[in-house]
């Protein structure tokens, strides 16, 4: 963990110059949130700088957490009134069980050990989950190799609805990114960006979508009669 941690304090000075590959991926990102939370507290999870506050603070009181000092500090400029920021692991959450109506968590659990963050969503989720995972099927895990990312867990998507579901929750539904993008550094290309941005929403939605590099699963907490 703490080669993460170095990893992404190093990387939150420049982690708000983003591509069009990461437009890309966050404009996916954001239409699964707007189509599947509802009101209420809402935890993020490995917020990073908080690229997604805007949009999560119209449900409702917003808890931004990170394990990187970097990055709590980049989140506190978009800091508002309802959003609150809290530097703690993914695998050791300082909640109560049960205080969230959502819990969202895109890009982190594939950078620490799934079933220990998994094992604490469970804990601390009363409601919806949006969970995004590394797709072992995909293009990602084909060019991971030669990359400069921290560690990183990859699952096939039947892997990652097993366990979701095995922490107390339903799989409702998945959303892919990056299914026809085999290099992200093909979206510099702006012909060619605006053709892999039709095809990744398009793919979003569609059977194809279990072969994205990003997968995406809504999943609501199934309670015991």
């Amino acid at each position: 963990m703490n080669s993460s941690i170095r990893y992404y304090d190093r990387y939150s000075k420049a982690y708000d110059s983003r591509s069009p590959y990461h437009y890309m991926l966050e404009s996916i990102e954001k239409n699964a949130i707007s189509e599947c939370l509802s009101g209420g507290i809402t935890l993020d999870l490995g917020c990073g700088t908080g690229r997604f506050f805007d949009i999560l603070s119209i449900y409702g009181t917003v808890i931004g957490l990170d394990f990187s000092k970097g990055m709590i500090k980049k989140a506190r400029e978009r800091k508002k009134n309802n959003i609150h920021l809290i530097r703690a692991s993914a695998t050791n959450l300082p909640f109560k069980n049960g205080i969230f109506d959502n819990v969202v968590s895109f890009k982190t659990i594939p950078h620490m050990e799934p079933a220990s963050v998994l094992k604490e969503i469970g804990r601390i989720s009363k409601k919806n989950i949006l969970l995004e995972f590394y797709n072992t099927l995909s293009f990602r895990k084909a060019t991971y190799k030669f990359s400069k990312q921290a560690t990183t867990f990859f699952l096939t998507y039947w892997q990652a609805k097993k366990l979701v579901e095995s922490v107390g929750f339903e799989s409702k539904n998945i959303y892919g990114a990056r299914t026809f993008t085999a290099l992200a550094i093909l979206h510099n290309i702006p012909a060619v960006s605006k053709i892999l941005y039709i095809l990744e929403h398009t793919a979003s939605k569609s059977f194809l979508k279990i072969f994205a590099g990003n997968i995406i699963i809504y999943g609501v907490k199934k309670w015991k009669e």
